[in-house]
């Protein structure tokens, strides 16, 4: 299963929205959405808290 497929099925199993989604992966909305289109999560897009 890839990242695209695991996050829809945690967004199928849970009931959450990708903005719920977001929060709970301390990412933002439009990077979640991306990573649902296909994009690299392990390149560096908006997650986690500056350093």
């Amino acid at each position: 299963m890839d990242v695209r497929q695991t996050l829809n099925w945690i967004l199928k199993e849970t009931g959450w929205k990708q903005d719920r989604l977001a929060v709970e992966l301390e990412a933002t909305q439009a990077t979640v959405s991306r990573w649902l289109a296909g994009s690299d999560p392990s390149a560096r897009s908006g997650t986690g808290s500056a350093r």
